[in-house]
C-alpha cells in the first residue's frame, strides 16, 4: 500500500466540496505554492507500532509519545493495518540529498561552497547544496537527484544547487536549482508529499513542478526567461503573477514584467531517419518542415535518454551534418524554434 498525503484536518461543518478547492487552487497558484504544509500521512501497515515508526521517521529530539497524542492512539502497541497515522512535517527527519552526474562531456566545472574552489565535473561525481556547476562551449552533463529525477544541463549554462534536502525514508525531496545563464532540461518524477518540492528560478521566473518534463531557458543576453513544458502542468510566476502552463505550451518572460500568456509549442517535425546504417562522415539528416518554424535545434546523444550531447546546434534549414562519430548506435532528435523563440516537441 503507498503512503497518502493530507493537508489540514477541516471540522465536518466546514469541509469544502472537492471541485471548490481545485477552483481555488487553480485561480491562486501564488498562494499554492507558498502555503505551509501540514503533515504526512502514513498508512499502517501490518506488525507496524508508535515506537517504531517514530523511531523510522521523526527526528530524535521529538518523542514518541506526541505522535500517540497527536493521533489519539490508544495502545501505541497495537496499531490496525490500514490506518492513516498523521506526522506533522515539522517532526520529520530532514537531511541533506546529493546530485549524482550520470554522464558528462565537454569541459564542466563545479565551485564547492566550502572552500569556493573550482573541480572538475567527472561521470559518478555528486554534488550537494550551495555547489555552482557550470559547463563550456559543446559542454552537457544530466544530474540525478535522490528520488530518481534528471537535469541536463546543456552547454554555455550556469545552475546552482541552491537546496537539495530529502525528508528521510518518506520519499519527500525539496529540490531547488537557480539557472543563473543557459539551458536545463528536467524530467521529473512525480513528487510524493505534501513537503516535496522541484522549482528551478531564473533571474525573471519559478518554475515549480510536481513531476513533469519542462525546459527552462534564462537567456541572459537579452534578460529573458522561458519555460517549455513538455507534459505535465508548470507554475511559472514571479512576485507580480503566476500562470499554469500546461503540456505542449510554453511562456516567455522579459525582465520584471509580468509572465506573459502561454503559447502553444511548435509541433514534432517528421525525421527522415535512414534505413541503413550511416557510413559517410557528417552524414547528412533531414526532417520535414513545420509550419512557423523560424529555425530548428538538432541535438545527437548515444542513447534516447540524451544524458549527455555529441551535438546540439540550431539550424535554419531542414538538413544537418551529423558530427564525426564512435561506430555505435546514437539517437538523434530536432524540435522546430518558433519566431518568439520558443522551443516545441521533440522529434526522436
Amino acid at each position: 500500500m503507498s503512503d497518502r498525503i493530507r493537508g489540514q484536518r477541516w471540522p465536518q461543518r466546514w469541509r469544502v466540496p472537492a471541485f471548490l478547492l481545485s477552483l481555488v487552487f487553480f485561480a491562486a497558484p501564488a498562494l499554492c505554492a507558498t502555503s505551509a504544509p501540514t503533515d504526512w500521512d502514513y498508512r499502517v501497515r501490518p506488525g507496524d507500532n508508535v515506537w517504531d515508526l517514530a523511531g523510522r521517521y521523526m527526528k530524535r529530539e521529538v518523542p514518541w509519545q506526541k505522535l500517540q497524542d497527536y493521533n489519539h492512539i490508544a495502545d501505541p502497541l497495537h496499531l490496525p493495518p490500514g490506518m492513516t497515522v498523521h506526522v506533522p512535517i515539522a517532526w520529520l527527519r530532514v537531511g541533506p540529498a546529493q546530485a549524482r552526474v550520470v554522464a558528462v562531456i565537454g569541459d564542466a566545472q563545479a565551485k564547492l561552497p566550502e572552500d569556493g574552489k573550482n573541480v572538475a565535473v567527472v561521470q559518478g561525481a555528486s554534488f550537494g547544496y550551495g555547489a555552482e556547476l557550470t559547463t563550456g562551449a559543446d559542454a552537457s552533463l544530466t544530474l540525478e537527484l535522490a528520488d530518481g529525477s534528471r537535469v541536463l544541463m546543456q552547454s554555455n549554462s550556469e545552475l546552482a544547487l541552491d537546496r537539495l534536502s530529502e525528508y528521510g525514508r518518506t520519499g519527500m525531496v525539496d529540490t531547488r536549482m537557480r539557472l543563473k545563464r543557459g539551458r536545463v532540461s528536467s524530467d521529473v518524477i512525480p513528487l510524493s508529499g505534501s513537503a516535496a518540492r522541484f522549482t528551478v528560478s531564473t533571474p525573471n521566473t519559478i518554475s515549480s513542478v510536481r513531476g513533469t518534463h519542462f525546459r527552462v531557458v534564462a537567456d541572459d543576453t537579452q534578460d529573458v526567461a522561458r519555460t517549455e513544458v513538455v507534459s505535465g502542468h508548470v507554475d511559472v510566476g514571479n512576485d507580480k503573477r503566476h500562470v499554469m502552463v500546461n503540456g505542449g505550451r510554453g511562456v516567455a518572460t522579459t525582465g520584471t514584467a509580468n509572465p506573459g500568456q502561454p503559447e502553444p509549442l511548435p509541433d514534432a517535425p517528421t525525421i527522415d531517419c535512414p534505413r541503413e546504417p550511416v557510413t559517410q562522415l557528417q552524414a547528412p539528416v533531414h526532417w520535414q518542415p513545420v509550419p512557423q518554424a523560424a529555425h530548428y535545434r538538432v541535438q545527437v546523444a548515444l542513447s534516447d535518454r540524451f544524458e549527455a550531447l555529441l551535438l546540439d546546434k540550431v539550424v535554419d534549414g531542414t538538413e544537418a551534418a551529423l558530427p564525426l562519430l564512435p561506430d555505435g548506435e546514437h539517437a538523434v532528435r530536432v524540435r522546430a524554434i518558433a519566431q518568439d523563440q520558443l522551443e516545441g516537441i521533440d522529434a526522436v
